[in-house]
């Protein structure tokens, strides 16, 4: 395979790790291209000596799979680099909690035994996508995670009126709102309140922050409804935020959200399974008093 090497700037006994990973997959037949951003961070010992066939600026239209090294916020980084092309992403987890990721890096000799004996399967995952009105433009207008509506520049809340599919829904008064993938129930959206869905499930959940009602409560919808929503403020503007990276939009405008014309491949062990992910990284169930 022509894998497409990924990651975040990292210390020298992590490097060691992700070193030997790398030599093992190198000797494996396997054909690494680094990314170029990812290479210039790496200017400690050693990083020269990584078993790179090829750097790239952009990510070969021939690679096989993506390799994330990082956290959640490297995986993310990743998905915009290779989603569109339909390339499977594996993530190896050298951060803390690491939910997008198949498997540690303490891991990591396990899940390349797996990659190279083909023991391993590929989930389908949703991806939102945000047009503007007004003729605004934004950079990268796809999240993996979530779509949310922000106040910005003042402590007063945002009026977000919301039609689905063509019909009118509510007015949220809030802080601001949340449009959240299954991938993304887990982020943003749960520390909001809002529900855990399957990650591989076709759906989208809409989840109001700090709602100044009692009765507004999150909504789940099927992945194929059309969200449009307009937001007052009483600031000259708000934010849009998609996966955390925040567009500055003046008050009035709207915004629509659909399902994304491509998902996003996540390569995970076979021996994976949602409720362990549950239990293990978010204590699902524990008591942790």
């Amino acid at each position: 395979m022509k894998i497409f090497i990924n990651g975040k700037r990292c210390q020298s006994a992590t490097l060691t790790q992700v070193a030997n990973m790398l030599n093992e997959l190198a000797a494996g037949g396997h054909t690494l291209v680094a990314d170029a951003s990812y290479l210039a961070k790496l200017k400690i010992a050693d990083a020269s000596n990584l078993p790179f066939h090829d750097v790239a600026a952009t990510v070969p239209d021939d690679a096989d799979m993506a390799l994330s090294i990082g956290g959640d916020g490297t995986f993310l980084r990743t998905t915009k680099k290779v989603a569109h092309k339909g390339i499977p992403i594996a993530g190896i987890n050298t951060g803390r909690l690491g939910y997008l990721t198949a498997a540690d890096l303490s891991e990591a000799s396990s899940f390349v035994a797996d990659l190279m004996a083909g023991n391993f399967t590929i989930e389908q995952r949703t991806m939102l996508q945000a047009r503007c009105g007004n003729g605004i433009d934004i950079d990268y207008p796809m999240a993996l995670n979530e779509v949310a509506l922000l106040r910005h520049d003042s402590s007063a809340v945002v009026s977000i009126e919301v039609e689905v599919d063509g019909d009118r829904l509510t007015t949220y008064k809030a802080d601001g709102l949340i449009v959240a993938t299954p991938t993304g129930s887990t982020a943003y959206n749960l520390s909001c309140g809002g529900p855990i869905i399957a990650p591989t499930a076709a759906n989208l959940v809409l989840t109001p922050i700090s709602p100044h009602s009692l009765n507004m409560r999150p909504l789940v919808l099927p992945d194929t409804a059309v969200v449009k929503a307009l937001a007052h403020t009483r600031s000259r503007n708000y934010q849009l935020s998609l996966d955390g990276n925040a567009t500055i939009l003046p008050d009035g405008c709207p915004v629509t959200i659909t399902r994304a014309p491509y998902s996003v491949k996540v390569v995970q062990s076979k021996n994976h399974r949602f409720a362990r992910t549950l239990r293990d990284k978010l204590l699902w169930g524990e008591d942790v008093r």
